[in-house]
């Protein structure tokens, strides 16, 4: 039988270590007022206004979020399962970061929306401020959560019941219930 030497008893003992650190460190990151949400797809209202729909994981409400036409066709082959990933994302994991997360907030009494993408590196991290479109393809190209304060999802979300009668009192509308949006 082979004898483990101390240094690398203490080496191993030092990374379990540090791995505990790290997984506490993100288990604290999540706020109980936080609910996670799927991108599920893009959608074309009336005038050409583009929207992200955003749907509760467990749970019916989704969130719409106005996008601009660029923003669309940056956001479309992401909703794709296994699309290459993005200058942005290459270059942080090229400088060691790993997106863990993008939570989406109102921006209080002004109204609108605020994203922000969390980026960890060892065993630091920090928050980037972006447009919630930005942050929200940052998380899919990442496959990372995507994550809205419930007071957000309170005020802006909308219910499948919510759609059924938008599009029952919008029966000349074809498709989709949010084509009957206007933003």
């Amino acid at each position: 039988m082979q004898r483990v030497r101390p240094g690398y008893l203490g080496a191993l003992a030092v990374a379990l270590a540090a791995g505990a650190v790290q997984a506490v460190q993100e288990w604290r990151s999540l706020p109980p007022g936080e609910i996670e949400l799927s991108a599920a797809e893009i959608v074309r209202c009336r005038g050409g206004q583009a929207v992200l729909v955003l749907q509760e994981r467990k749970g019916d409400r989704r969130l719409a979020i106005p996008v601009s036409a660029a923003e669309a066709r940056a956001l479309e082959p992401r909703l794709e399962p296994g699309a290459a990933p993005t200058l942005a994302k290459r270059s942080i994991d090229a400088m060691g970061g790993r997106i863990t997360a993008a939570v989406l907030d109102s921006a209080g009494a002004e109204g609108g929306l605020l994203g922000r993408v969390s980026i960890s590196r060892g065993f630091s991290s920090t928050e980037l401020s972006l447009k919630p479109a930005e942050a929200v393809a940052l998380a899919l190209d990442a496959r990372a959560p995507i994550r809205a304060t419930r007071d957000l999802l309170d005020v802006a979300g909308i219910s499948s019941d919510d759609l059924r009668s938008m599009q029952a009192r919008h029966t000349g509308q074809a498709g989709r219930a949010f084509k009957v949006l206007e933003l």
